[in-house]
């Protein structure tokens, strides 16, 4: 059985990949505080990436929010009526009824959730694709530092395996 003379530690690429996941959740945050997206700032306190999978040179960012997905892509559909309401008391909105006999006064929280409710069941709510725009915007950088790191750890490993034995 041969043995792999192909093997070292990645020491630049893991550096790299890094420098990448936090570049890519400044960015995701900075877009979400662009569009105006940040209630109660439990999004954007809640990416992180995985530091185990960086030692394996994969990278891997998360979000422990639900809603998550929400924000990005965009939802159609029944909303929890309490998560309506929360958004809304995070917002401070104070909705007043717009039409009818009570045309002018306000509404209660949860009045106002059930016709926003009502408005995303019915036509959706569209999202900011906040982690595409990340990503794209740093595509290039990311091409290239993988590259250059990744070509530098292995003439460091191929030096180490092969030119100094």
């Amino acid at each position: 059985m041969a043995r792999s003379i192909i093997t070292g530690r990645f020491q630049r690429t893991e550096d790299t990949l890094r420098e990448i996941a936090e570049r890519l959740i400044a960015d995701m945050v900075a877009e979400l505080r662009a569009r105006k997206k940040v209630a109660s700032g439990d999004l954007v306190d809640s990416f992180d990436y995985d530091e185990g999978k960086i030692s394996e040179l994969e990278l891997e960012i998360t979000s422990n929010v639900e809603y998550a997905g929400v924000q990005d892509r965009g939802y159609r559909g029944l909303v929890p009526l309490e998560n309506l309401v929360r958004w809304a008391r995070l917002k401070g909105l104070r909705p007043r009824h717009q039409t009818g006999r009570k045309a002018g006064e306000f509404m209660t929280l949860k009045q106002f959730a059930w016709l926003a409710g009502r408005k995303i069941a019915n036509y959706g709510y569209p999202g900011i694709d906040y982690a595409a725009n990340a990503f794209l915007k740093s595509a290039n950088l990311i091409d290239r530092a993988i590259g250059e790191s990744y070509m530098q750890d292995i003439e460091e490993m191929l030096e180490q395996n092969i030119t100094f034995k």
